[in-house]
């Protein structure tokens, strides 16, 4: 995708591999802009980008719901060492 090769094309000096960084850095590219600004970015993805952005921010928060559930935490106590099925 061209706009993330520029991005990380402009940010590279400040990435350093921490997750917390590059949150930082996105929040920042987002708070300059507003509502329609973001409708414009992304009625102009190609339907692939649209597709993978979308899966991207599913697979998030599909992720932080688990992380909420406590869901693929390994409890030791209750571990019958089976397996789920």
């Amino acid at each position: 995708m061209k706009f993330i090769d520029e991005l990380y094309n402009m940010y590279r000096d400040h990435l350093t591999g921490d997750e917390e960084d590059l949150d930082g850095i996105v929040m920042g590219i987002l708070e300059g802009h507003n509502r329609l600004d973001l409708e414009k970015f992304v009625g102009e993805l190609d339907d692939e980008s649209l597709y993978e952005m979308i899966s991207i921010y599913l697979r998030v928060l599909l992720l932080k719901k688990e992380a909420e559930e406590g869901i693929g935490e390994n409890d030791s106590d209750h571990d019958s060492g089976g397996l789920l099925h």
